[in-house]
């Protein structure tokens, strides 16, 4: 966490819901476009999810923000299973640092 806080002075933060038929690289390509064009050296992002919610999908998540930065930032990703949340349904909360 400490080496995510040191990795730049300045931190965007977006959200975006995604329905079941939404694949999770176009999630996060959907919350990245809200956001500036930068490279970003670091990124925290919270998935919450049905209990459903795969090992697969969770390294397709991380691979996607790693390819997403300079490939030396660090990357911490964390999923929250909600028993409320239907199959395939999630909220994905990005925020990225950088300078």
């Amino acid at each position: 966490m400490r080496a995510l806080l040191n990795a730049g002075y300045r931190a965007w933060s977006t959200a975006v819901y995604s329905p079941p038929s939404e694949d999770c690289i176009e999630a996060i390509a959907r919350a990245s476009a809200n956001l500036p064009p930068f490279t970003p050296a670091g990124a925290f992002a919270w998935i919450t999810s049905s209990p459903e919610f795969s090992i697969g999908e969770f390294d397709t998540i991380g691979q996607t923000l790693w390819k997403r930065m300079d490939h030396q930032g660090s990357v911490i990703y964390a999923p929250f299973l909600d028993p409320s949340y239907a199959e395939g349904e999630r909220l994905l909360s990005l925020t990225f640092f950088g300078d």
